[in-house]
């Protein structure tokens, strides 16, 4: 499957979910609490970026991030 085609089936989506960010929200609790991969952090902190929820660089917890010598 073409990047094009990935993107396209995606366009429709609405921005604002207020259930989506709920449960990205209790993801965090997750993240926060030490129980993601350093792996699963970095598909999370991408995630929140793109949705605008964290700026470039930025990541959800920063002492969690460091403490799993996090580099993404």
């Amino acid at each position: 499957m073409s990047t094009f085609n990935l993107h396209a089936e995606y366009v429709n989506l609405p921005k604002y979910d207020a259930d989506l960010y709920s449960d990205l929200s209790d993801l965090g609790w997750e993240y926060t609490c030490g129980r993601m991969s350093r792996s699963g952090m970095q598909v999370y902190d991408q995630i929140m970026t793109r949705l605008g929820v964290l700026d470039d660089g930025e990541h959800w917890n920063e002492d969690c991030y460091k403490d799993h010598g996090c580099d993404h």
